[in-house]
């Protein structure tokens, strides 16, 4: 079984580390939720000014209505339910993916640019939908908290399968 777990982190693009196996509190979950939602926003942020694909701008802005709106939506059931957001190891995991990403993009322009950012949308959709099945999703207790990752889980995933297939039509894998 951890094999496979192994075999799916490198899938993704993600080190196999200590964490695989963790299990998230409910409040560490929700705090992976934020940090996943900002990330995607950050990256949406970048690409009117450095992208050449039109596609991939049309991308970029569904990117940043849907990841502002599930952060919103997150945010709201934080408050409602008052949870205090922890923070984990999978937490700054994906702090600093979402540093390291941001900075290779910000030195990308044109179709450069393009690549790496689909490339990024593809991996980054596949971990945070990983993500969600085996550590946000088992971590919900609160009926709140189940309906938000359940209702985030089939969007996330139709994302992946558009960035796949933006990634497909620009020739980049």
């Amino acid at each position: 079984m951890f094999g496979r777990a192994l075999l799916a982190l490198a899938v993704v693009g993600l080190a196999p580390v200590a964490v695989a196996d963790e299990k998230l509190t409910e409040e560490q979950a929700v705090q992976v939720s934020t940090l996943f939602n900002q990330n995607e926003i950050d990256m949406a942020r970048l690409v009117p000014s450095r992208a050449q694909s039109a596609a991939i701008k049309q991308f970029a802005e569904q990117m940043l209505i849907d990841h502002s709106s599930a952060k919103h939506n997150t945010e709201m059931v934080i408050g409602q339910l008052r949870l205090m957001q922890d923070s984990s190891p999978v937490a700054a995991e994906l702090k600093r993916d979402n540093q390291t990403t941001v900075q290779m993009l910000q030195d990308r322009g044109g179709a450069d640019f393009d690549r790496g950012y689909i490339d990024q949308q593809v991996k980054g959709h596949a971990k945070v939908l990983q993500l969600l099945d085996e550590k946000l999703i088992p971590a919900a207790r609160d009926p709140a908290v189940k309906k938000l990752f359940a209702d985030m889980r089939p969007v996330v995933e139709h994302h992946l399968k558009m960035a796949q297939r933006l990634q497909g039509s620009l020739g980049v894998h």
